[in-house]
């Protein structure tokens, strides 16, 4: 079955958009002065039997349900945060394999180096419950480390590996990017904040970006390819990034 386009999920409309400027039934602009920015290429005009509106050809970070009581200037701020997830999946293997202890404290020590916000990104720590004791107190000093610093890191252990993606899924559905690490990966010091400063600078919503060796995707596009997949989070997060690139969703940073 061929999949519908990642891109058109991704397509707005201002038809219930709180900031949607309606004449009678027809729409004449945008309170929030999208119009202005996004232009008429990205947009297309549309009509139902209630009303005649615009429809935006990427994602409108600012389009909200008439229902929300928040003001432009309120939505911009809530939206102006791009939020981050790191994901460290540690097989049994992983955990017993020679100097792990000291792949896992330098891929922290990169974590804590970052400049920007500790509370717009989080790292999560996925492990067997079957492991030994001595492996448990290794993990604990991981997250003492993490607490240390001020790094929002989570470890979860897990029973049934059916379910290991899963429960690390829910974890982490909140943040807009995703990125899985390696024991010892690295991100460089600027990393988040350039994509960041890449995703506001541009009309258009990437999906992906890779930043050095490590890449980061979209949680919204993740969501809907994931249940396609039989909820594999690795395999999904590979897909994706494959269609991010043959659709221009993609850029480096």
């Amino acid at each position: 079955m061929k999949l519908k386009p990642l891109d058109e999920f991704f397509y707005t409309s201002c038809k219930k958009c709180k900031f949607a400027d309606y004449k009678e039934e027809t729409q004449v602009g945008c309170k929030a002065d999208m119009w202005d920015f996004f232009g008429e290429d990205m947009m297309m005009e549309a009509y139902d039997n209630e009303k005649e509106f615009n429809v935006i050809k990427t994602s409108c970070f600012m389009c909200v349900p008439e229902s929300v009581d928040a003001t432009v200037e309120d939505v911009r701020e809530v939206v102006s945060k791009t939020t981050f997830a790191f994901l460290l999946f540690l097989e049994k293997s992983d955990i017993e394999s020679e100097g792990i202890d000291d792949k896992v404290f330098k891929t922290i020590g990169s974590l804590e180096k970052l400049n920007f916000d500790k509370e717009d990104f989080k790292f999560i720590i996925s492990h067997p419950h079957d492991i030994a004791k001595d492996d448990r107190l290794m993990v604990s000093k991981w997250l003492q480390r993490g607490h240390e610093s001020g790094l929002r890191i989570t470890v979860m252990v897990n029973g049934y590996k059916d379910t290991r993606d899963k429960d690390t899924f829910s974890h982490v559905k909140y943040a807009q990017y995703i990125c899985l690490l390696n024991p010892g990966s690295t991100i460089r010091k600027s990393g988040l904040k350039d994509i960041s400063d890449h995703k506001d600078q541009n009309k258009r919503l990437f999906l992906s970006y890779a930043c050095g060796k490590l890449s980061f995707t979209s949680m919204r596009a993740l969501s809907i390819r994931y249940y396609e997949s039989e909820a594999d989070v690795r395999k999904t997060v590979k897909a994706v990034a494959k269609e991010c690139k043959d659709l221009s969703l993609f850029a480096k940073v």
